[in-house]
């Protein structure tokens, strides 16, 4: 063998070994990064974007195993839970009671008809779940829709089934991650003013009575009116019992409860996808490596349930 023809083999052999050993360290920080609790989950994969080998590592080979099943739902907007502590009012009540929710619309989002993206979001941007049960991106989008009638039919788009919430908002900050070629943070919003969860009951009473324009509240009395051309409660016409419906609502929203193992985390470290959708469509055709990611979720389970065993909280 000549001397050129040895340095070749040398040269792919040892470019081969620094992959097996690159790709063995981005497995390991992967698994790392699983441990962790939520917050610092998301502090710890913003300064992780820097390191262009594990962000490599992740991007998808377009195999079946790494594409992300996506379904359409239809559930009802009360059988969401919640898994952020933070509903601005201004991000969600602003939306219907000033009027960018269109009469026609309105009216369908109070009766029993199913509501797709175009009804409850002037951009048509989904909300999206886990399980059909957690709200992963979209809760405001929700809790507008909620003011209104928490027994609305919406549509959504379900990422799969995950015992726990928070296995939901990890799985979609690592896709985000990828997809949106992030580099030293992830994309983060905060909101203003008044939080839904938290508010007294007279300061939702008030803001609600400052907030509704007259055509929301004419548009919320024609969609409470029966078959006859009647309203559904005896003095409708009234703002102030239009006032209080929307916050008998909001009221039931703060008791819907937040995922327990997700209580803590506020809209500033939640996933933020792209409106556009794009994001969602990528990973459905495998362009992140969610083998590698779903193994990482599953070796620290059963690290939990070992460590439990142990503890013998079990």
């Amino acid at each position: 063998m000549s001397n050129s023809l040895k340095k070749a083999y040398s040269f792919l052999f040892e470019n081969e070994e620094k992959e097996v050993v690159a790709r063995k360290e981005s497995k390991q920080k992967l698994s790392s990064l699983f441990k962790k609790s939520y917050p610092d989950f998301v502090n710890s994969l913003g300064e992780l974007t820097m390191d262009s080998e594990f962000m490599d590592s992740l991007e998808g080979d377009d195999e079946g195993e790494d594409k992300l099943i996506v379904t359409s739902k239809t559930v009802k907007c009360s059988d969401l839970i919640p898994l952020q502590n933070e509903i601005g009012a201004k991000e969600s009540l602003d939306f219907p009671l000033k009027n960018k929710i269109s009469r026609s619309n309105i009216v369908k989002i109070c009766s029993t008809a199913e509501c797709g993206t175009n009804v409850y979001d002037s951009k048509g941007r989904s909300i999206i779940t886990s399980g059909g049960r957690y709200i992963v991106d979209g809760h405001h989008r929700w809790s507008s829709v909620f003011a209104l009638n928490p027994d609305c039919l919406i549509q959504v788009k379900d990422i799969g089934q995950y015992k726990k919430g928070v296995d939901a908002l990890k799985l979609s900050q690592m896709i985000i991650a990828v997809l949106s070629k992030s580099k030293g943070g992830l994309a983060s919003k905060k909101a203003s003013g008044m939080n839904i969860i938290t508010a007294s009951e007279s300061d939702l009473r008030s803001y609600i009575e400052e907030t509704a324009s007259d055509e929301f509240i004419h548009a919320y009395i024609e969609a409470n009116m029966d078959e006859d051309g009647e309203t559904l409660d005896t003095d409708s016409k009234n703002r102030e019992q239009v006032v209080e419906k929307i916050l008998e609502n909001c009221l039931l929203l703060q008791s819907q409860g937040i995922d327990i193992d997700a209580a803590i985390n506020d809209r500033g470290i939640m996933p933020q996808f792209d409106d556009e959708g794009k994001y969602l469509k990528s990973a459905e055709q495998g362009d992140v490596n969610l083998s590698d990611i779903k193994q990482a979720m599953s070796e620290h389970k059963i690290q939990l349930q070992r460590w439990k065993k142990l503890a013998g909280l079990t």
